[in-house]
C-alpha cells in the first residue's frame, strides 16, 4: 500500500487512493509486484482511502465470453469481498464500500454494500485478454471501471477531507524485525479489533502495541528485550515453515470466516 499510493519513485505507483491504474499490456520478466502473473488477464489496481467518506465503485456491462474479477482485500488481508461475472454477474452495477465505523442508509441506485473491517482496502482486478488484437477491447472494459465518492453519486455537498496522516517509510529490515512494532501501531487506528480479539489486544498494550503509540526499540526495558526478540524470531520460524508446508496459493486467501484463526499466519 505505501509503495502504490505513497512512493511517486515506484513503478508501480498508481497515483494515490480511490483511482484506478489499468496495465492493458502483457506481464514480462520485469513485472514483479506478482509472483506468478497471469498474461491473459492484465491487471488493474486501485486503493481506498474510507476515513473521510464512503466511495461507489461502478462496473459496466460486460458481454460474455469476457471475465474479469474485482478481488477485494482489506488490512487484515482478508479477501472480504469480490464483484465480477462469478460473483455479481455480468450486468452494470454500483456498489458501495464502507470503513468499520459506518453507520447510515444506503441510497438509491446501489447494488451491493461492502462493508470492510478495515479504513484502507485495495483491489487487484483482472480482465480477460483473448489476444494481441484484443487490446482495445480490454482497454475500453478497463475504462469503465469507475470510483466515484459517495457524496459525488448522491450529489450532496463532499465530504470534509480525510485528517493528514504521517506515513512511515516502509524499511523491510525494519518491518521483519522488532521495529515491525511502530508499523503495526501506526496502521491499528485504522484496523478497529474484532470483539474477539479485545483480550489479545489488552495483552499486546502491556509490550507498547496499540493504536497510535510511540515505539522506542531502544527504550524497551533490558530485562524483557531478549523475549521480545525471541518471541518475533520464534514467529518468523513458524510463518517460514507454515509457508513450506503451502501447496497451493488458495489456502493463503479468503474471508475471516473461512481462515478464522489462521489469517494471522497466512
Amino acid at each position: 500500500m505505501y509503495s502504490q499510493t505513497q512512493n511517486k519513485a515506484f513503478g508501480g505507483y498508481v497515483g494515490g487512493f480511490n483511482q484506478f491504474r489499468h496495465y492493458a499490456r502483457s506481464s514480462t520478466p520485469a513485472d514483479t509486484d506478482i509472483v506468478t502473473p497471469n498474461d491473459d488477464t492484465p491487471y488493474s489496481r486501485a486503493w481506498l482511502d474510507l476515513r473521510a467518506g464512503h466511495m461507489i465503485l461502478s462496473l459496466p456491462a460486460v458481454p460474455a465470453p469476457r471475465y474479469y474479477v474485482n478481488q477485494w482485500f482489506d488490512l487484515y488481508t482478508h479477501n472480504f469481498a469480490y464483484t465480477g461475472v462469478r460473483t455479481t454477474g455480468r450486468e452494470a452495477g454500483n456498489y458501495l464500500f464502507v470503513g468499520p465505523r459506518w453507520q447510515g442508509s444506503v441510497p438509491a441506485g446501489i447494488t451491493k454494500v461492502f462493508v470492510a473491517e478495515a479504513e484502507f482496502v485495495g483491489t487487484l482486478t483482472r480482465t480477460q485478454l483473448f489476444g494481441p488484437d484484443d487490446f482495445a477491447g480490454l482497454e475500453a472494459v478497463q475504462a469503465d471501471f469507475k470510483l466515484t465518492p459517495l457524496s459525488q453519486f448522491t450529489e450532496r455537498a463532499a465530504a470534509a477531507a480525510a485528517p493528514a496522516f504521517d506515513w512511515p517509510v516502509w524499511d523491510a529490515a525494519k518491518g521483519e524485525g522488532i521495529g515491525f512494532i511502530s508499523y503495526l501501531n501506526a496502521l491499528l487506528p485504522f484496523v478497529p479489533p474484532p470483539a474477539a480479539e479485545q483480550e489479545i489486544f489488552a495483552r499486546f498494550a502491556r509490550i507498547g502495541i496499540g493504536p497510535n503509540r510511540a515505539f522506542n526499540a531502544s527504550a524497551i526495558a533490558p530485562e524483557i528485550r531478549p523475549a521480545n526478540e525471541a518471541g518475533i524470531a520464534e514467529a518468523a520460524q513458524t510463518l517460514r515453515a507454515g509457508a513450506m508446508q503451502q501447496k497451493v496459493s488458495r489456502a493463503l486467501f479468503g474471508t475471516r470466516q473461512e481462515l478464522a484463526d489462521g489469517y494471522i499466519t497466512k
